[in-house]
């Protein structure tokens, strides 16, 4: 007696399910023989670090080397967690994006100084849940912000976009910050333990992020931070010193007001 054909349908589906599980199983182990990048585990022949400079003008490969997989990585200390969380909490991906492509225009474009700013590597993210790479470029990519401007200069820009970048759209994050008596016309804005946390975390982006310059050791080679001293140190003068720094409207009780700058403690 011939099997209805429900029955026969359910045989055949089910074989080639079946079927299809052990192909694939089949071609998961082959793989990996056939392209060594699919099986996860990178050789050292596999995972290099170019290191470019900024020549007459021109981005400039000088060396090809491998990652310096023998660095230890390091989390987040308890406050720069908090800043993470602040900077999730004030949608601050939404404009910001935290990945530089290995493009030379990118690579160029957030440069500081002569110290050429190295594309992403995926181990700067193995603290990081949820990642915040970003997919809009409203305000810059803030991959290699930490050490480009000081902490004085952040806290100004969080309360006040516009008077530390004439122009900018960003919007100002006073809510960050308290000022303890209104009234008082030399009372400033003091920043709180969220601005201090979300500065704290903006420092860190890219700051143990290393390249390898072939002019150290006597011209033998070596591993430095990709921000010079002296770019960091040049940069954030810069920042400090040119940029107008408008004076902060306080609203004093009565109708009257007084104006300060913005100060911090």
């Amino acid at each position: 007696m011939a099997k209805p054909q429900a029955e026969q349908s359910v045989f055949w589906l089910g074989s080639f399910t079946a079927l299809t599980f052990i192909v694939a199983i089949v071609a998961t182990g082959i793989a990996p023989s056939v392209n060594p990048h699919l099986n996860g585990n990178f050789s050292d022949e596999d995972h290099y670090h170019a290191s470019y400079q900024y020549v007459n003008g021109q981005l400039v490969q000088v060396s090809s080397a491998k990652i310096d997989d023998s660095k230890p990585v390091f989390g987040y200390t308890l406050l720069q967690e908090r800043g993470r969380l602040v900077y999730q909490r004030e949608g601050c991906v939404y404009c910001h994006s935290q990945q530089i492509r290995p493009l030379a225009s990118e690579m160029l474009r957030y440069r500081i100084g002569s110290s050429v700013a190295p594309s992403s590597d995926e181990r700067e993210y193995i603290y990081d849940q949820p990642h915040f790479l970003g997919t809009k470029r409203n305000g810059p990519d803030l991959d290699r912000v930490g050490g480009k401007y000081s902490d004085d200069w952040q806290y100004s820009h969080l309360y006040n976009p516009a008077q530390m970048v004439p122009g900018s759209i960003m919007p100002a994050f006073t809510w960050l910050f308290v000022n303890k008596n209104p009234a008082d016309p030399s009372s400033v804005p003091i920043p709180t333990i969220d601005a201090r946390a979300l500065v704290a975390y903006l420092q860190t982006l890219g700051a143990g992020r290393e390249v390898y310059d072939p002019a150290l050791n006597g011209g033998k080679g070596g591993w430095r931070p990709w921000l010079k001293l002296q770019d960091a140190v040049t940069n954030q003068t810069m920042s400090e010193d040119t940029v107008h720094r408008a004076k902060v409207p306080i609203i004093v009780p009565g109708g009257s007001t007084a104006s300060s700058s913005v100060m911090y403690q």
